[in-house]
């Protein structure tokens, strides 16, 4: 089993294939970013093993 770790300051809404894609293949998807869990595509929401909003703009 692969684990993917991915880091975005917002997730682009073609990411939600990247790792549909990925996840259903047997990936584990672990994602950072800025956006609330509950504004993200369902999709992207259902291929995410775990994620973990941060505030990235105190990072630059």
């Amino acid at each position: 089993m692969k684990n993917v770790i991915y880091l975005s300051a917002y997730f682009s809404t073609k990411f939600k294939y990247f790792a549909m894609v990925l996840q259903s293949q047997g990936a584990r998807f672990l994602g950072i970013g800025d956006k609330s869990y509950e504004n993200l595509d369902p999709r992207l929401q259902g291929a995410l093993t775990v994620y973990y909003r941060v505030n990235l703009y105190n990072y630059v």
